[in-house]
């Protein structure tokens, strides 16, 4: 029997990179980078 949990994290927005899986600042920007670059593509702005 296979059992799946799903887990809500809640952020602050303060927390340190450790505690987000990040060893350095760098790590953290690129993962920001490639994220903000996704969501800001056209297909995902609605545009009217």
């Amino acid at each position: 029997m296979i059992r799946e949990s799903a887990t809500t994290v809640l952020s602050l927005g303060d927390e340190p990179l450790e505690v987000l899986g990040f060893n350095t600042e760098e790590e953290l920007e690129i993962v920001l980078l490639s994220l903000m670059s996704e969501v800001a593509t056209t297909e995902n702005i609605g545009t009217n």
